[in-house]
Protein backbone atom coordinates (compact mmCIF):
# COMPACT_ATOMS: atom_id res chain seq x y z
CA UNK A 1 0.00 0.00 0.00
CA UNK A 2 1.53 3.53 -0.67
CA UNK A 3 1.87 6.50 0.97
CA UNK A 4 -0.82 8.52 -0.90
CA UNK A 5 -3.19 5.85 -0.56
CA UNK A 6 -3.24 6.59 3.46
CA UNK A 7 -3.68 9.75 3.35
CA UNK A 8 -6.40 10.17 0.50
CA UNK A 9 -4.34 11.26 -2.14
CA UNK A 10 -4.12 8.26 -5.11
CA UNK A 11 -4.85 9.35 -9.37
CA UNK A 12 -6.20 6.85 -10.73
CA UNK A 13 -6.47 6.57 -14.63
CA UNK A 14 -9.12 5.04 -16.59
CA UNK A 15 -7.91 4.81 -20.17
CA UNK A 16 -9.94 3.04 -22.97
CA UNK A 17 -8.46 0.98 -25.47
CA UNK A 18 -9.77 2.86 -28.67
CA UNK A 19 -8.54 6.05 -27.60
CA UNK A 20 -5.59 7.16 -29.63
CA UNK A 21 -2.23 6.42 -28.38
CA UNK A 22 -0.97 9.56 -26.52
CA UNK A 23 1.25 11.77 -27.91
CA UNK A 24 4.52 10.35 -28.16
CA UNK A 25 7.21 12.21 -25.70
CA UNK A 26 10.78 13.36 -27.13
CA UNK A 27 13.84 14.10 -25.81
CA UNK A 28 16.87 16.14 -26.92
CA UNK A 29 15.15 18.76 -28.97
CA UNK A 30 13.43 15.28 -30.93
CA UNK A 31 16.34 13.48 -31.43
CA UNK A 32 15.11 10.72 -29.08
CA UNK A 33 11.78 9.35 -30.00
CA UNK A 34 10.09 6.53 -27.80
CA UNK A 35 7.84 4.06 -29.57
CA UNK A 36 5.80 2.76 -26.94
CA UNK A 37 3.75 0.13 -26.53
CA UNK A 38 -0.59 1.67 -26.36
CA UNK A 39 -0.13 0.80 -22.39
CA UNK A 40 3.51 2.23 -22.04
CA UNK A 41 3.07 5.13 -23.66
CA UNK A 42 0.05 6.35 -21.59
CA UNK A 43 2.17 5.18 -18.71
CA UNK A 44 4.69 7.75 -19.48
CA UNK A 45 2.40 10.43 -20.26
CA UNK A 46 0.78 9.72 -17.14
CA UNK A 47 3.94 9.33 -15.05
CA UNK A 48 5.76 12.85 -16.11
CA UNK A 49 3.83 14.80 -14.01
CA UNK A 50 5.02 15.27 -10.44
CA UNK A 51 3.52 12.98 -7.79
CA UNK A 52 2.31 10.64 -10.57
CA UNK A 53 4.84 8.20 -10.54
CA UNK A 54 2.60 5.54 -8.33
CA UNK A 55 -0.75 6.63 -10.43
CA UNK A 56 -2.78 3.54 -10.71
CA UNK A 57 -3.76 3.16 -14.73
CA UNK A 58 -6.89 1.07 -15.95
CA UNK A 59 -7.57 0.19 -19.21
CA UNK A 60 -11.10 -0.64 -20.35
CA UNK A 61 -11.61 -3.36 -22.73
CA UNK A 62 -14.19 -3.29 -25.66
CA UNK A 63 -17.42 -4.65 -24.39
CA UNK A 64 -16.38 -4.45 -20.50
CA UNK A 65 -19.16 -3.87 -18.66
CA UNK A 66 -19.71 -0.73 -16.93
CA UNK A 67 -20.36 -2.78 -13.95
CA UNK A 68 -16.99 -4.69 -13.82
CA UNK A 69 -15.14 -1.85 -14.66
CA UNK A 70 -16.64 0.18 -11.84
CA UNK A 71 -15.60 -3.09 -9.44
CA UNK A 72 -12.20 -2.76 -11.03
CA UNK A 73 -11.61 1.12 -10.06
CA UNK A 74 -12.79 0.51 -6.55
CA UNK A 75 -10.48 -2.39 -6.43
CA UNK A 76 -7.41 -0.29 -7.02
CA UNK A 77 -7.02 0.73 -3.02
CA UNK A 78 -7.85 -1.24 -0.39
CA UNK A 79 -8.74 2.02 2.47
CA UNK A 80 -12.13 3.99 1.76
CA UNK A 81 -11.24 7.31 0.66
CA UNK A 82 -7.72 7.00 -1.15
CA UNK A 83 -8.48 7.75 -4.86
CA UNK A 84 -8.21 11.58 -4.37
CA UNK A 85 -9.19 12.35 -8.15
CA UNK A 86 -10.59 10.02 -11.45
CA UNK A 87 -9.52 10.88 -14.48
CA UNK A 88 -11.49 9.12 -17.31
CA UNK A 89 -9.98 9.04 -20.94
CA UNK A 90 -12.60 7.83 -23.69
CA UNK A 91 -14.56 8.66 -26.47
CA UNK A 92 -17.95 10.26 -26.33
CA UNK A 93 -20.51 11.95 -27.30
CA UNK A 94 -23.65 14.10 -25.48
CA UNK A 95 -24.61 11.88 -22.44
CA UNK A 96 -22.30 8.85 -23.62
CA UNK A 97 -19.18 7.52 -22.82
CA UNK A 98 -17.63 5.25 -24.68
CA UNK A 99 -15.85 3.54 -22.05
CA UNK A 100 -15.78 -0.59 -22.11
CA UNK A 101 -19.36 -1.61 -23.22
CA UNK A 102 -20.54 2.14 -22.97
CA UNK A 103 -22.42 4.36 -20.43
CA UNK A 104 -25.31 5.69 -20.90
CA UNK A 105 -27.78 6.80 -18.45
CA UNK A 106 -28.57 3.27 -17.28
CA UNK A 107 -24.87 2.30 -15.87
CA UNK A 108 -24.38 5.93 -14.28
CA UNK A 109 -26.09 3.59 -11.13
CA UNK A 110 -22.22 1.94 -10.95
CA UNK A 111 -20.55 5.21 -10.18
CA UNK A 112 -21.21 4.56 -6.64
CA UNK A 113 -19.42 1.90 -6.10
CA UNK A 114 -16.50 3.82 -6.85
CA UNK A 115 -18.00 6.81 -4.05
CA UNK A 116 -16.22 4.73 -1.06
CA UNK A 117 -13.20 4.56 -2.83
CA UNK A 118 -13.12 8.42 -3.60
CA UNK A 119 -11.98 10.92 -1.14
CA UNK A 120 -14.84 13.64 -0.10
CA UNK A 121 -14.18 17.05 -1.21
CA UNK A 122 -14.24 17.89 2.29
CA UNK A 123 -10.51 16.43 2.69
CA UNK A 124 -9.81 18.29 -0.74
CA UNK A 125 -10.61 15.12 -3.00
CA UNK A 126 -10.92 16.32 -6.43
CA UNK A 127 -13.70 14.01 -8.04
CA UNK A 128 -14.08 13.05 -11.85
CA UNK A 129 -12.80 14.71 -14.88
CA UNK A 130 -14.17 13.25 -18.03
CA UNK A 131 -11.85 13.41 -20.88
CA UNK A 132 -13.97 12.77 -23.84
CA UNK A 133 -15.57 14.36 -26.71
CA UNK A 134 -19.29 16.52 -26.46
CA UNK A 135 -20.18 14.06 -23.25
CA UNK A 136 -21.49 17.40 -21.29
CA UNK A 137 -23.31 18.87 -24.67
CA UNK A 138 -26.70 20.03 -24.11
CA UNK A 139 -29.25 19.98 -21.85
CA UNK A 140 -28.96 15.71 -21.92
CA UNK A 141 -25.20 15.52 -21.60
CA UNK A 142 -25.67 18.56 -18.36
CA UNK A 143 -27.77 15.94 -16.94
CA UNK A 144 -25.76 13.01 -17.98
CA UNK A 145 -23.17 15.14 -15.78
CA UNK A 146 -24.94 15.93 -12.91
CA UNK A 147 -26.32 12.46 -12.40
CA UNK A 148 -22.50 11.07 -12.12
CA UNK A 149 -21.90 14.04 -9.36
CA UNK A 150 -24.92 12.79 -7.44
CA UNK A 151 -23.99 9.12 -7.39
CA UNK A 152 -20.19 9.99 -6.48
CA UNK A 153 -21.72 12.92 -4.37
CA UNK A 154 -18.66 14.58 -5.96
CA UNK A 155 -17.79 17.07 -8.32
CA UNK A 156 -17.12 16.23 -12.21
CA UNK A 157 -15.84 17.75 -14.99
CA UNK A 158 -16.49 16.97 -19.03
CA UNK A 159 -16.75 18.92 -21.39
CA UNK A 160 -19.67 19.90 -24.35
CA UNK A 161 -16.71 20.23 -27.25
CA UNK A 162 -14.25 18.01 -28.58
CA UNK A 163 -11.21 17.32 -26.99
CA UNK A 164 -7.77 16.10 -28.93
CA UNK A 165 -5.71 13.79 -27.21
CA UNK A 166 -2.46 15.41 -25.56
CA UNK A 167 -0.14 14.78 -22.74
CA UNK A 168 -1.55 17.68 -20.35
CA UNK A 169 -4.70 16.91 -19.87
CA UNK A 170 -6.42 20.02 -21.08
CA UNK A 171 -10.00 20.81 -21.72
CA UNK A 172 -10.61 22.09 -24.94
CA UNK A 173 -12.85 25.13 -24.73
CA UNK A 174 -13.88 27.77 -22.15
CA UNK A 175 -17.31 25.95 -21.30
CA UNK A 176 -16.01 23.38 -19.36
CA UNK A 177 -19.42 21.78 -17.12
CA UNK A 178 -18.43 21.77 -13.59
CA UNK A 179 -21.08 20.10 -11.21
CA UNK A 180 -20.92 19.97 -7.41
CA UNK A 181 -23.84 17.88 -5.77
Amino acid sequence: MSRKEDFGEMMVYVVDRRVPAPPRPSGLAGLVQHHDSFERGWQRVIEQFPGHDDAQILFAEEGEPFRDLAGRIAGTVRNPWSIWMLRIICHGAPAYLELGAGVRRRELRFFGTIRRAMTPSHLRGKGIEIHGCNVAEGSAGIRFVESIARSIELPVAASPNMQYADNLFRFEGSDIVRVTP
